[in-house]
């Protein structure tokens, strides 16, 4: 009998499978992923392609010679130029003219193809988040990054000489006309009104921050994915499709609902983001908080003391 019911139970668990993998549609815009050795043969072929390596340094050190080791043909951007901490509505997130005066000052248009990558996975994956809300067409993410690239023994380079401002751009302004989309983004008070009646709610909250960080405190309703523990491979690339499926059906993320990711300070969230439209395509709903987790516990300590 126990028999007999090991077996029924395989067999359902079988079909929630097969119906979970074909309900959805897997393509979605700008969500790609592109491999080390195909963008080696572009770059040998010479390609007509923008390689944007996202990077985290002071403002200071803008157009001087930095030492960071790097894929040819690359265009350093230090993402401290889109921390838009001063524009208090969107946290993080710069101001349109803030974000049209970096891709034009990098002479990047909208129609061209960008990859994306950096020396770690969350510079790169939050730059990435950053083009997609404000509207870039044509984006692809290394997978592996920095990492991989080493590890495969392709030629890297050193010296880079920061770009200063184009004061004479002859290019259309439509190249660079960039808005950012506000439905992409969740804010503090979303969060708040969601908490009121979570279980009853069309959304989903999903804690992406490492254990260490998840455990200085916590929201027990959401959900907890360490994107960075359980979804990374050792040489940095992403796990496979097959493998974020089941981390999905084994954590019950109901993708009829609206998921918000969240973490520390806004990085690792979109790494899930990420992989949630690669994987699912256009099925997926996604949000990213982009306070996170430093915004949402000063909200929590100020409601203490009133």
């Amino acid at each position: 009998m126990i028999f007999v019911n090991n077996i029924k139970n395989l067999f359902i668990t079988k079909i929630q499978q097969l119906v979970f993998q074909k309900s959805y549609n897997k393509t979605s815009q700008n969500y790609n992923l592109i491999e080390c050795e195909e963008l080696k043969k572009l770059i040998d072929q010479k390609a007509d392609i923008k390689i944007l390596y996202a990077y985290q340094a002071p403002i200071s050190i803008q157009n001087k010679v930095i030492k960071l080791d790097h894929i040819p043909q690359s265009i350093m951007l230090n993402l401290q130029e889109l921390d838009g901490k001063n524009n208090s509505k969107y946290q993080k997130i710069p101001s349109d003219q803030q974000f049209n005066s970096l891709m034009q000052k990098q002479n990047i248009k909208k129609q061209q193809k960008v990859i994306i990558y950096c020396n770690s996975i969350t510079n790169s994956t939050r730059l990435h988040y950053l083009m997609d809300i404000f509207g870039y067409q044509n984006l692809y993410y290394l997978n592996g990054g920095l990492l991989r690239w080493y590890q495969l023994g392709f030629p890297l380079k050193q010296e880079y000489v920061l770009q200063q401002e184009n004061q004479n751009i002859i290019e259309k302004k439509d190249d660079y006309s960039y808005k950012l989309n506000k439905e992409k983004l969740a804010f503090l008070e979303d969060i708040v009104e969601i908490n009121q009646n979570y279980n009853n709610s069309d959304y989903l909250i999903i804690d992406t921050r490492k254990p260490q960080q998840y455990f200085e405190g916590q929201e027990f309703q959401w959900k907890h994915i360490p994107v960075l523990n359980v979804m990374i491979q050792k040489d940095g690339r992403f796990i496979n499709k097959q493998q974020i499926e089941n981390i999905f059906q084994e954590k019950d993320i109901d993708l009829n609902k609206l998921i918000i990711s969240t973490c520390k300070r806004g990085y690792q969230a979109t790494v899930f983001n990420f992989l949630g439209y690669y994987t699912f395509g256009d099925y997926y709903k996604g949000k990213v908080y982009d306070g996170s987790w430093d915004e949402y516990l000063q909200y929590k300590i100020s409601q203490q003391k009133n």
